[in-house]
């Protein structure tokens, strides 16, 4: 529970946020879906850098992008984002729904 945004704009916003490896044992494995809800509940379709939200950890991995929003939204227009971390066999490991308001930095 560490996401945070940053420098948002009308364009785009700044996510960052701590991925933690609690088996140390192994390896985790897999990528991170990130989804902008607007404030009347719909999923906005959004553009941003896939390699930015792979990963490969043993114990802690620092996740940093941008998030292009759509051109007929504005900063303003965003309620949410849903973070989701997938396995490598595509199994949800974790799945929240944050209110911007509440992880803005």
């Amino acid at each position: 529970d560490n996401l945070q945004i940053q420098n948002i704009t009308d364009e785009r916003l700044g996510l960052r946020f701590d991925l933690n490896n609690l088996n140390t044992a192994r390896t985790l494995i897999g990528k991170v879906d990130i989804h902008l809800l607007d404030t009347k509940g719909q999923q906005l379709k959004v553009s941003l850098n896939k390699a930015d939200l792979e990963f490969q950890i043993q114990r802690f991995k620092k996740i940093v992008t941008k998030v292009d929003l759509p051109t007929d939204k504005s900063a303003k227009d965003i309620f949410g984002i849903r973070v989701i971390i997938l396995d490598e066999h595509s199994k949800i490991l974790f799945s929240k729904l944050y209110q911007v308001t509440h992880v803005l930095s």
